[in-house]
């Protein structure tokens, strides 16, 4: 399976009526492997299985939104038209269930909660608890006892 993430991307506004384009801006917004989970978790009974690959691509990438919105400016609610790849920037590679511990920091301290987790890797708690939920489930980290109403999590040996 390949999931391509958008590292860089550049916006650029297109009118329907005259075809005018803008001039590319970049977003400020930063794509990671860790907002990919929330797909990988519609799949997740098939993520242990032996055959399965997942692969990561980052591109930089143009992104051609239409000025159909419904805003004042015409840029809240508007769709996207085209998204162009530019250049591939790396890439993360899921071959195997130990790939999977990869993914969490080695100087994190254990037992960490979902919180400190997205605070390393630089994600929201929610996403950060999904990808802690769905490591739990593969058996590459397990739940320990709770910090006051948090759940703890530790790396399985």
């Amino acid at each position: 399976i390949v999931y391509p993430i958008p590292k860089i991307k550049y916006l650029i506004w297109m009118d329907e009526e005259t075809g005018e384009c803008s001039k590319p801006r970049k977003s400020p917004m930063r794509g990671s492997v860790y907002r990919a989970f929330y797909e990988l978790y519609k799949i997740k009974k098939y993520l242990s299985n032996p055959n399965l690959r997942l692969r990561f691509p980052y591109l930089e990438l143009e992104e051609h939104r239409l000025l159909d919105g419904w805003s004042r400016d015409k840029k809240k609610g508007s769709h996207r038209y085209d998204r162009i790849p530019k250049a591939l920037l790396g890439e993360v590679r899921i071959e195997s269930l130990s790939d999977y511990g990869r993914l969490i920091p080695s100087d994190l301290p254990e037992p960490f909660t979902a919180a400190e987790f997205g605070k390393a890797v630089g994600e929201r708690k929610d996403t950060a608890a999904m990808v802690l939920h769905i490591l739990n489930y593969l058996h590459v980290i397990r739940r320990c006892e709770n910090r006051g109403r948090y759940y703890t999590y530790r790396m399985n040996n």
